[in-house]
């Protein structure tokens, strides 16, 4: 990390112009793709809030107390 401040954000200045360079390259590769993915994640979504409710509207076994265990009285 460099200590002075100036060639700090002058790094960081560049890193940040390549980032939305490679940005821009990529996205003009994949704008045909964009509106499939979307539609994925709606997809995803609305299958996780199907799980989410269904698990809602089944009732939970109800489980007997259990015993205490009497494995300390084995003497």
């Amino acid at each position: 990390m460099p200590q002075n401040k100036l060639i700090y954000f002058g790094l960081l200045i560049i890193v940040a112009t390549a980032a939305i360079y490679v940005g821009g390259k990529l996205i003009s590769q994949i704008e045909w793709f964009l509106p499939y993915a979307a539609g994925v994640g709606l997809l995803v979504v609305a299958a996780g809030i199907v799980q989410e409710a269904k698990k809602k509207q089944t009732p939970k076994p109800e489980t007997p107390p259990s015993e205490p265990s009497q494995s300390s009285e084995a003497g």
